[in-house]
């Protein structure tokens, strides 16, 4: 995670923590994420499921190409 200075905006570690463990999720899956690529929605419960045990609910934006929350 990033250590943030004087730059730092309003719940940008909530952002930065969100975008860190969704990524080392992808990649226990064999997942390489990047923002140039897609996922399919099962590749990404799959991911979730192998660290969690369970399937969490996923929201999308940006008319679904965008992971917004999971919980």
């Amino acid at each position: 995670m990033a250590c943030y200075g004087l730059d730092y905006k309003p719940h940008q570690d909530v952002v930065g923590l969100f975008d860190d463990v969704v990524h080392a999720f992808y990649m226990d899956a064999g997942i390489m994420p990047l923002n140039t690529t897609t996922c399919q929605i099962g590749d990404t419960q799959n991911a979730l499921k192998i660290r969690t045990g369970s399937i969490p609910y996923l929201g999308c934006g940006n008319k679904g190409t965008v992971l917004q929350e999971v919980w």
